[in-house]
């Protein structure tokens, strides 16, 4: 994958992402699907390593969840420098002036038209945004399903119990498809399928 080069612990985080992500020898999931989270200082570079997982697992359909406006566009920008490709579009109510060219919405029409038949797509939405079921309105309206879900700052928006609200999952209804990861359903994000 293109981009910024790593250093030895970004390299090693990434590896242990992967190796968390793969789907048991035996075959059975986890009722709750694999999920992992990368614990690592402020400026380790975190946002790069979920750049870097997501390129290596080829995935295509990527969301990032952030907690704050400026972070979406920081973020999109890194995942740029990061070697991330294709399309990208935010979640949120920033106005275009101030969106570092990621196209931005509130209405779920309107993403799903944006994102309908990309190769690939990285959408970078707010807690806020799924606070008011953006994504959830979205995938009711026929947004595809996420290869890739990745919760920046998670530690800030838990669900209870320690459950973060990003995980990687499957295409369970796929019998041809990838190993499966996860086949629940989250209410507001939608679905999510992985590849390996």
């Amino acid at each position: 994958m293109p981009g910024k080069d790593l250093f030895p612990h970004q390299v090693e985080a990434v590896d242990a992402v992967l190796r968390a992500l793969q789907a048991p020898a035996s075959g059975h999931l986890p009722a709750e699907g694999l999920r992992t989270q990368v614990i690592a200082a402020t400026g380790s570079g975190k946002t790069l390593i979920a750049a870097k997982v997501a390129g290596k697992l080829a995935a295509r359909r990527v969301l990032v969840l952030v907690p704050t406006l400026d972070l979406l566009t920081q973020t999109a920008a890194a995942w740029r420098e990061g070697g991330r490709t294709g399309a990208m579009a935010g979640v949120c109510r920033l106005p275009a002036k101030d969106s570092d060219g990621v196209p931005c919405t509130t209405d779920p029409a309107e993403l799903v038209a944006w994102v309908r038949g990309l190769d690939q797509v990285t959408v970078f939405a707010t807690y806020a945004a799924v606070g008011r079921s953006i994504l959830q309105r979205a995938h009711a309206q026929g947004l595809g399903v996420w290869d890739l879900m990745v919760a920046d700052e998670a530690h800030q928006h838990q669900r209870g119990r320690g459950q973060a609200v990003g995980s990687r999952a499957r295409p369970g209804q796929d019998p041809g498809g990838p190993p499966a990861l996860h086949d629940r359903h989250h209410p507001d994000l939608g679905s999510c399928r992985g590849r390996s």
